[in-house]
């Protein structure tokens, strides 16, 4: 708006990874990993997943 600057298309690309596999490579790049299946009590629908991951120290 105005001065600032606006785009007006986007792209995204993105590569599913099944969750065992992300879980591996987060492991073997030194993390420690929890999968969850929600934030608080929102539960993520079927099919999506989320990582917590922490470097080891």
């Amino acid at each position: 708006m105005g001065e600032l600057y606006r785009r007006d298309e986007e792209t995204h690309r993105l590569r599913l990874t099944p969750p065992g596999t992300m879980v591996a490579q987060l492991r073997d790049a030194g993390f420690e990993v929890r999968v969850l299946d929600g934030y608080g009590e929102m539960r993520f629908p079927r099919g999506l997943a989320c990582f917590l991951a922490r470097r080891k120290p």
